[in-house]
Order: structure tokens, then sequence, then C-alpha cells
């Protein structure tokens, strides 16, 4: 049961990503009908207007943008994907002073 209109999604090893106005990637594993979370906000507040997976011969990545509803802050983080929780391996921050973090 979908409450918020999604904002983007991809299709990656037959989970279905997609981003909306809450705080978690909500992943549709496809086989099995059910719905996992992973987080993508620091705060209490925030959405996923786009996301994408790359896959390079040995890993995938998530790249998933984050929108703080209460700061304004936006971020790009970097995860690596397939996984039942997100790793994170880097963030870029555009509050003042420009962040770069490496996980």
């Amino acid at each position: 049961h979908l409450t918020r209109p999604i904002r983007c999604c991809v299709l990656y090893d037959n989970l279905l990503y997609f981003g909306d106005d809450g705080v978690n990637i909500k992943v549709y594993n496809i086989n099995t009908a059910s719905v996992d979370k992973l987080k993508n906000h620091d705060s209490e507040y925030g959405s996923t207007d786009a996301m994408l997976i790359y896959k390079d011969s040995e890993t995938s990545y998530l790249v998933a943008s984050s929108y703080n509803l209460d700061t304004g802050a936006s971020s790009l983080k970097l995860s690596a994907a397939g996984r039942q929780q997100l790793s994170l391996l880097c963030r870029v921050s555009s509050v003042w002073p420009h962040h770069v973090y490496f996980m």
C-alpha cells in the first residue's frame, strides 16, 4: 500500500528501488512481494528525487539524491547496492561549507 507519490525508481536484480517524500528508499522484491526500507536521510523529513544503479565488473553502486525538508540541504549518497542494508561509501552535501564525506 503506497501513501506517497513515487518520485523515482530503478529496477535491479529483481528488486525495484523507489524514492518518495519519505526518509527511506523502498525496495520491493518482485520474487517475494515484500518491501524493505533503506534509510536515505539523517533527519525526520526528507525526500528522494533521483537514483541510479551503476554496475562495474565486481560491485553495484546505488547513487541517490537526498533533500532535507527541514533545512533545505541536499546531498548525493553513493552506496553499495544489492544488500539488505545500504553500505554508505560517500556523501556530497550542499551545506556550506560544501563537504564530501568518505565512509
